[in-house]
This record gives C-alpha cells, sequence and structure tokens, in this order.
C-alpha cells in the first residue's frame, strides 16, 4: 500500500472521500492518504513533529499552498534531504512551485539553473509563461516529466471525485510503479457556465430556462459560485440556497473560475436578474490577482441589482463557532467580506463554515455544512429586498430611525456632523416627490417629536406613539433562543421590564406619517453611562427588543434607514462577523432591509455597522471646514511677535519666551511663527452638513486649500507658488492661493500653473457638489445597485468625495498606503528629534495606541511610524498578497532602531487583524 499525505489549504475532502472509495472498490487498499491542513501549523509555537512523521512515512507528497504560510516556508528544510515525489498542485509563488519533485524534473534545480541563464523568472510568474520558458530554456530529459506535471495540475482543476480519482491513479502509476491500466483523461468543465441542481451544466441561457422551467411573473436572481476545484465545495451553498427559493424566483447559477471569467460568465447570463448573490472569495474582476474596479462597478451599474455576499467560512471551525464568540479569521473576513465590499457588496451574511470529523482513511478533515436556520434566514432577506423592487412606492413602508442619547430633548436627532431636522425635512419631501405615502408636517419635525412625546424620557410616558400589548411581546420573547432569554432577564428582569411602560403596554418612539414612520431609536436603558452606548456586553432591555420586533413584524415595514452617525443596534452584544441567530444585531435587524446614512469620515464604525447589522451605509459629506484661526492666549501671543517684528524690544522678547513657555511651545521666534501660521490654518468644521448641501464659493476654496497644501501626484499648490513668489511670507502666499483657487474656479486661467495642475484642481472641484446623497437613499429604496466608493478624511483622501456612494474602508491589503508611509516616516523622525531635543538622546522604546478609526482614516500612518521607529521597510515588489520587510540599514537609517510596545483598540483589533498578523 502506497501513502500519501496531502499538504492544503482547500476542503474537497467529499470529492476526495469519494475518489478513494472509488479506487479502493475497484483496486482495493492500495492507497492511504492522509489530509493536514495549513493553519493548524501557522501559530510559531506550534511543533511540527507529527507533520515531520508523516513526510518521512509518505510516498507521494502532495502540496496545495496558496499563500505565505508557516507550513509553507519550513517545507522546504522539512523536505531537505529526503527522496520523496513532491507535487505542487495548484499554481503559486515559484517558491511553491520549487517543491516539485517528480521524475527526473527537480523544480527548485529547473529554477536556479534558468536563473543562472539569465532567464527572468518572476516569484508570482503565470503557468503558460514558465510552461513557455521551460519549453524553450529547459533540459531535454525533464520535459516528458513536466507534462505529466501538468496533466495532473489538469486533473486537480476541476476537483470532482472522478477526476481526483484518477489523479490519484495516475501518480500511482507513473511514479509508485503500480500496474493500472488505462486511466481517463482529465474532464474538463466549461471554464464557466450555468448549473441547476437538478438538470446539470448548461452553456446556453435560453437552453437553461427551458429546463428550469422559469416563470416570467418571478423575479429572477442571480447565483455566482466557483468552477474548478471549488466547484463541489461551494455547491451545497448553491442547493441550499435553491432549496429555499426555486419556488418564490427564477434561479439562474453561474460558475466561474473566479479569475478570467466572471465578468464575461456575467455578461452573458445575469444582466437581466433582479438582485446579485456571489459565493466567491475576492473581487469579481481578477479575483486573488486584482483588476480594475471600474470594469465591474460599470457592469453591476448595468445589472441594477443589489448585490449580497453569501458568506462561507473557509477556515472557521463550526464546533468553536458554536459554543464561543468566534469570529471569522482576519484572512477569511479579507478574502470573504472586505474584497467583495470593495465592488459594492453588501450584507456579508454567515450560511455554511467547515465541520471538523475524524475520517478512518483521511484523518481529521474538514467538510463543508450548511447552517440550515442562517440559510433559511438568508433567503428571507433575499426576498424582502425584492420586495423593494417590485412594490409601488405608494404601497412601502419605510422606518427612519434617529437618536436621542444621552436621553432627553437637548440630544433629540443627534448625530455626528449632520443637521438631521434639516436633512429629514429634505428627504421626507423627497420621498413625496417619488410616490411614497407620507404626509408632510407642518410644524417644525423636532417640535412635533417633542410635543408628541417621541423621546427616550418618562416625562413623556403619558405622550402619544405607539404601543406594543404586553401579552404579545412576552409571546414573541418566549420564542427567542433560551440562551439571548436568560442573558435579558438577568439584566433586565422578566418581560416587560421597567423601561417606557405602562398600562397600555410598552410604550414605542414612534411617529407615523403615512407610509413613513419617523422613530427614535430607545435608549440602551443606562443613561447615566454614556460608554454604554458602545458596550459589546450589555444586552438590549425589553423596550429595545421591542421596538425591532414591532417595526418588523406588527408594522411590517418594508426597509430601515437609521439616519445619521450613529445609533447603538451595531454595537450590541454578538460576534463581529459572521453572525449567529443569538447575536443580537442579527435578532435586532431581522429580515428588513437595513439603509444606513452615514458620515463618510468614520469608516471603521460604519464598517462594524454593515457587517454586524446587515447595513448599507450610503456617505454623507463632512461639513464645510474653515481655518480655525488663533483664539485666547494664543492671539496675544500672535499680538507680541508682531509687536516685536516692529520694534525689537528685550521687553517684549521676554514676554513672548514666558508666553511660549507657559503654552508648551518652542521659544525660537521662527519655530513660535511656525507653529501659530500651522495652528491658524488648521481646518475645523463649520456648521453641520445637511442632505445634498452645497457649498459657497469660499467654502470650496477652504476645502481646496486644505486638500492641496500637501504633496500629493502634484505638488503643493504653496510649494509651487514659493518658487514663484520667492520672497513672499506664508501669510500672502496663502493669500495668493487663495486667489488663484478662486480664478480656477470661476474659469479664470492662470497662466502661470501647468495645463495638467489646473485640469486635476478642477476635477477636485467637481467632487465637492457633485453629491447623490438623497438620489443614493432612493435607489437603495428601489432595491437597485448602489456604487461604492471609500470612506475616509476628505481632506487627506479627497477621492472619498462625492458622497452618496455605498461606502467601504480603504483596502486593507494596502494598509499603510505609500502616502500613510511618508507622513509615517516624518512623523517618527519628529517624535526622534522632540526626545533628543527634551532629553539629549534617543529613545529606547516608545509606546504606540493603534486606533481603527485612525488607521482606517488615514491609511495607515502609525503603523508605518511604528516601522520607521523600528528600521524596517514594507516591500511591494511583488503585489498586495506577498509581505515583505527589508531591514534598513544602519548607515542608511542614521541612528539606533526604536523598540515599540503597542496596544490596539477594540475596533482595531475586530476590523484590520491583517495588520496584526503583518507586525
Amino acid at each position: 500500500m502506497k501513502k500519501v499525505l496531502a499538504i492544503t489549504t482547500i476542503n474537497n475532502t467529499i470529492s476526495l472521500k469519494e475518489a478513494l472509495n472509488k479506487i479502493k472498490g475497484k483496486y482495493g487498499n492500495i492507497v492511504k492518504i492522509r489530509k493536514i491542513y495549513l493553519d493548524k501549523y501557522e501559530d510559531p509555537k506550534t511543533p511540527l513533529d507529527d507533520i515531520k512523521r508523516e513526510i518521512s512515512e509518505s510516498d507521494v507528497i502532495l502540496v496545495d499552498i496558496r499563500g505565505d504560510e508557516r507550513l509553507g516556508r519550513k517545507l522546504p528544510h522539512l523536505l531537505a534531504g529526503r527522496e520523496k515525489t513532491v507535487i505542487s498542485l495548484v499554481w503559486s509563488s515559484h517558491r511553491i512551485l520549487s517543491l516539485t519533485r517528480i521524475g527526473k524534473l527537480n523544480m527548485h534545480e529547473l529554477i536556479k539553473e534558468l536563473q543562472k541563464k539569465g532567464v527572468n523568472i518572476n516569484p508570482l510568474i503565470k503557468e503558460d509563461e514558465l510552461k513557455n520558458i521551460i519549453e524553450t530554456h529547459g533540459p531535454h530529459e525533464i520535459k516528458e516529466d513536466l507534462r505529466k506535471w501538468f496533466k495532473i495540475l489538469e486533473y486537480y482543476k476541476q476537483s470532482n471525485p472522478e477526476n481526483l480519482k484518477n489523479m490519484l491513479l495516475y501518480i500511482l502509476r507513473e511514479y509508485c510503479d503500480l500496474n493500472i491500466n488505462k486511466i481517463p483523461e482529465p474532464v474538463k468543465m466549461p471554464k464557466y457556465g450555468l448549473y441547476h441542481p437538478y438538470k446539470g451544466v448548461y452553456k446556453d441561457l435560453e437552453e437553461y430556462k427551458t429546463a428550469a422551467d422559469f416563470k416570467p411573473e418571478l423575479n429572477t436572481i442571480g447565483i455566482l459560485f466557483y468552477s474548478g476545484m471549488h466547484f463541489d465545495d461551494t455547491r451545497p451553498l448553491v442547493e441550499a440556497l435553491y432549496e429555499n427559493l426555486y419556488d418564490k424566483v427564477n434561479c439562474i447559477i453561474v460558475f466561474s473560475d473566479g479569475i478570467s471569467y466572471n465578468i464575461k460568465a456575467l455578461k452573458e447570463y445575469m444582466m437581466e436578474i433582479d438582485l446579485f448573490i456571489n459565493l466567491q472569495y475576492f473581487q469579481i474582476h481578477g479575483g486573488p490577482y486584482g483588476g480594475d474596479p471600474q470594469v465591474t462597478y460599470q457592469l453591476m451599474e448595468e445589472i441594477n441589482a443589489p448585490y449580497l455576499i453569501c458568506l462561507r467560512g473557509h477556515e472557521t471551525d463550526l464546533n468553536e463557532w458554536e459554543t464561543r464568540d468566534e469570529s471569522l479569521k482576519p484572512m477569511e473576513v479579507i478574502l470573504a467580506v472586505t474584497l467583495p465590499e470593495l465592488d459594492g457588496g453588501i450584507e456579508p451574511f454567515f450560511t455554511a463554515a467547515m465541520r471538523t470529523k475524524d475520517d478512518e482513511d483521511l484523518g481529521k478533515i474538514r467538510i463543508v455544512e450548511v447552517l440550515p436556520e442562517r440559510m433559511e434566514k438568508f433567503s428571507k432577506r433575499i426576498l424582502n429586498w425584492l420586495k423593494l423592487k417590485n412594490k409601488e412606492n405608494h404601497e412601502k413602508k419605510i422606518a427612519i430611525v434617529i437618536y436621542n442619547y444621552p436621553p432627553g430633548e437637548g440630544n433629540l436627532g443627534s448625530a455626528g456632523y449632520l443637521d438631521v431636522f434639516k436633512s429629514l425635512e429634505i428627504f421626507l419631501k423627497k420621498l413625496k416627490k417619488h410616490g411614497y405615502k407620507i404626509r408632510i408636517p407642518k410644524e417644525n419635525l423636532k417640535d412635533l417629536l417633542l410635543e408628541n412625546g417621541i423621546i427616550n424620557t418618562p416625562r413623556y410616558l403619558k405622550r402619544s406613539g405607539h404601543h406594543l400589548n404586553i401579552k404579545e411581546y412576552t409571546s414573541w420573547f418566549k420564542k427567542l433562543p433560551e440562551k439571548i432569554q436568560e442573558n435579558i432577564i438577568e439584566y433586565w428582569g422578566e418581560p416587560p421590564g421597567n423601561i417606557m411602560t405602562d398600562q397600555k403596554g410598552i410604550t414605542l418612539p414612534i411617529l407615523d406619517l403615512g407610509g413613513v414612520y419617523l422613530c427614535v431609536q430607545p435608549s440602551r436603558g443606562v443613561h447615566e453611562d454614556p460608554e454604554n452606548y458602545h458596550s459589546k456586553d450589555l444586552p438590549p432591555h425589553h423596550q429595545y427588543l421591542a421596538f425591532y420586533h414591532y417595526l418588523e413584524d406588527v408594522l411590517k415595514v418594508d426597509a430601515i434607514i437609521h439616519f445619521g452617525m450613529h445609533g447603538t443596534l451595531e454595537f450590541t452584544p454578538g460576534k463581529e462577523t459572521g453572525l449567529s441567530s443569538s447575536c443580537y444585531p442579527d435578532l435586532l435587524i431581522g429580515t428588513i432591509p437595513h439603509i444606513y446614512y452615514y458620515w463618510v469620515g468614520n469608516t471603521s464604525e460604519s464598517t462594524i455597522a454593515k457587517r454586524r447589522s446587515y447595513a448599507l451605509c450610503i456617505s454623507h459629506a463632512s461639513p464645510p471646514m474653515r481655518p480655525s484661526d488663533l483664539y485666547g492666549e494664543y492671539l496675544i501671543l500672535e499680538d507680541l511677535l508682531e509687536e516685536y517684528r516692529e520694534e525689537e524690544g528685550e521687553e517684549t522678547l521676554k514676554l513672548i519666551k514666558e508666553k511660549a513657555e507657559t503654552l508648551n511651545m518652542p521659544t525660537d521666534l521662527d519655530e513660535i511663527e511656525k507653529e501659530l501660521h500651522r495652528m491658524k490654518k488648521r481646518l475645523i468644521p463649520s456648521g453641520l452638513h445637511y442632505m445634498d448641501r452645497e457649498w459657497s464659493l469660499e467654502e470650496q476654496i477652504d476645502y481646496l486649500l486644505g486638500v492641496l497644501r500637501f504633496d500629493r501626484e502634484h505638488p503643493s499648490i504653496l510649494k509651487i507658488l514659493s518658487k514663484r513668489f520667492k520672497k513672499l511670507p506664508p501669510e500672502k502666499l496663502e493669500k495668493e492661493a487663495r486667489k488663484i483657487l478662486k480664478d480656477i474656479l470661476e474659469d479664470k486661467i492662470p497662466e502661470h500653473l501647468p495645463k495638467d495642475y489646473i485640469e486635476w484642481v478642477k476635477e477636485l472641484s467637481k467632487t465637492i457638489n457633485f453629491s447623490s446623497e438623497s438620489k443614493s437613499l432612493i435607489k437603495a429604496l428601489n432595491g437597485e445597485y448602489i456604487k461604492p466608493n471609500r470612506g475616509g478624511d476628505p481632506i487627506k483622501d479627497p477621492e472619498t468625495y462625492p458622497t452618496g456612494y455605498s461606502m467601504f474602508a480603504f483596502d486593507p491589503m494596502k494598509i499603510p498606503t505609500v502616502a500613510s508611509e511618508n507622513r509615517g516616516r516624518k512623523a517618527a523622525e519628529l517624535l526622534i528629534k522632540e526626545h533628543l531635543k527634551y532629553h539629549g538622546k534617543y529613545p529606547e522604546t516608545i509606546g504606540i495606541i493603534l486606533w481603527g478609526f485612525e488607521t482606517l482614516k488615514t491609511g495607515g500612518d502609525t503603523i508605518s511610524m511604528i516601522l520607521e521607529l523600528l528600521g524596517l521597510r514594507l516591500t511591494r515588489k511583488y503585489g498586495p498578497w506577498v509581505k515583505k520587510f527589508e531591514v534598513i540599514p544602519l548607515e542608511e537609517l542614521g541612528r539606533p532602531r526604536v523598540d515599540v510596545v503597542v496596544n490596539i483598540c477594540g475596533i482595531f483589533r475586530d476590523t484590520l487583524g491583517t495588520q496584526i498578523d503583518l507586525l
């Protein structure tokens, strides 16, 4: 009996098991297979003794390694000196490919030999490229084994039971001297095509529709999943979705390789769907290699259907997920959630993962297990998104939720950087214009809510609002998962509790405006402690649960809009990503489509809302920004400085230095002047934003000057002007810059500026007043696709404008960004310079806190700062998936390396796991 060791990331266990059974049935026990998963050894503390033993006992080692895995790095050492047949089954970096040793083909030696001949082999070389290089430059004697290797790869690319069986037989015959005749060639499926769970594979859409008995009166959904080696792993999800939906919608189920054929497949089969569901990882265009996202945006806008993410864990173990507050692994979140979000994917709903089991043939294995309850709920959410597309606007019921915390009149309608009531007035009129059944109040909205007691305080308990019968609530409560019931009773007592209850039942702060309900989100029940608004330990109280139950099951609203940054639903207890039925955000939002009108600058907390409450976050702009100017003691210091410049006097100089010391500022006059100038020009919000706000000319100039103050793809405008007006002081240089920006905005073209610079400034200016906030909210309520754009600080990243897009954080694979590396380097240099100045020596250790909000907003300034302090440089030689550090030589660094003690906040922990791994 021959022994095969499979070292893998892939979970095609069901197909492999079936293949092994077929071999046993025909040939007896000729082969034994052991399967080992790479992530088991990712922790550096995990010993490698068992894998050493398995390698020594095996005749053939099959390797499926896709990324920079610890075991992948260790394998060359573990295999050294052993005469083993080693076969890399997937096309990966040449470090992994070089492990292949079959017959006369030793890829490690071959690559070395080719490089000696001057042949350039990219570490991420593609299959056809390497094949051509070897055909041209490789020795003749290895070409037969090369051909066999490529045939093995063909078997593996379509890892169905038949191909896996024949692949194993082929390896046993060619490299283990077993006498096996007539092994069929690899069965090839189309690169992309259509799949029906009961009818099989099709290429022609009309033929597929006939076979699937399409009904023209039903909505049509599109489901995209993997072809090739992932086909059988993803198929259980496809079939479970189909079973839940086949009698309610038409299903166009498309398989594709996830790299080269996705766009083609969507164009050929999915141009007339009403909703799109993606079961693939990565972005649609280009997969792990990446591609131009604009190709996807254009296609998805043509399809114009909501894009939902059907989430499957490929490493998450259900045994742990069910018993702990485990979320998905960081890399799973990036591949399965973050990257699809960049294409406009929403609602990462967890429906399946891996179940670890002992198998007598394969050892400890993982198999895909669909979670029936999760899939059923996801299917209901799909149908409710389709209702938004089907219903006439006058038939729809919409709940708009505003906030009141801390509770009381003064904080009613509070939200970060947003004039909530002015925005509501604008939005309600837009809804009415689009045919929604709505009564526009003549009164001021805030006054109307207060007059009707729609507020979170018992003082107004006897006023109006909606009431939920206590008996009805208690009956619903007792159907909740037992764990949730116990948790709520422990904190808040038996239902209905004592918050906002009276003889009528539970009071709910809801104002009926016809087809629109203006609601105030209930308090968290801890008025005296604002920190508990973000608590992920404190369960919601009975009134809070009753509120969302009432919206879904009594009012039967078609959508919820949380209006402004931010509510508290997404911060209730539960998993971070990949929620269960026992997670409060999942319970509260239920099956209602969730739209969130959110400030563009807070990507870290909007990410939490997207992943924990399935929110489609539509961005709104920051308020206009203006220079802060000086105040108080700083104004006095500026006056003293001007006085001294006019007439240098010892007494004035003494007063300047005393005042500077009091304000913890440098005492050098030039340094004081620079610092005061910096403070004066620091931008601060001017008032509040309101929906679709357009900025005045002066507001546009303030913003553009804030953006153009820094070097970007073009130099700073101040740097350009300082070369032209060499003797102008900073204040006058700023005035000149403002004048030039005014001219550009008024189409008066300054002759001394380069044309491409002027065009760039014009393009920037167009993003300011080109918002589509209300338009996108209306589109979302129509069940349409909302094009994505990243959020962040508009000054540091002007591409966050225009707003009204489905917002996402930076692509985490690009954090830290190149721009943030420059800023982080300067920050580290300044920090060390200040330490030297005040302490006369270099620091040995520096403590730094990593904040999620700051990291997502800046693209990783503080991470870059840490790397600079350590004297490390991040290289991007081979793309975002291959992360390497270079140690900066001390001669180049020019100082000792500094140790860094890093603390991280919870949001950083929950959203930036890859950066934690990096550090």
